[in-house]
């Protein structure tokens, strides 16, 4: 499914930015972490957003369904990861991690 979500304030562009690195910054990332290696839903998992190019505005997460599992199945798990960082603060060591990369 699709949802569009606009920037309304100045700095929204900047968190989406550290929102899609800590989702899928490498090997570490949350949903490497959490999607392909412990729940094995996914084979690939990918998250992008870049504010300053053609497209801007638009947060686009994707993935291949791993084995058995549907893409219906993944799609859960991806909002689940997405409310999980709307919800829970992202730890401190995690931030300056994304900040120094």
């Amino acid at each position: 499914s699709l949802t569009q979500v606009k920037a309304e304030e100045s700095f929204e562009p900047y968190a989406l930015m550290i929102a899609a690195f800590a989702l899928d910054g490498g090997a570490s990332s949350r949903m490497s972490k959490e999607l392909i290696r412990n729940q094995e839903v996914a084979l690939d998992i990918g998250v992008y957003y870049d504010a300053f190019k053609r497209f801007n505005g638009m947060f686009v997460a994707s993935g291949i369904p791993a084995g058995q599992h549907t893409t219906e199945d993944l799609e859960k798990a991806i909002w689940q990861q997405l409310d999980r960082l709307k919800q829970e603060p992202m730890p401190e060591q995690e931030l300056k991690k994304i900040k120094t990369q």
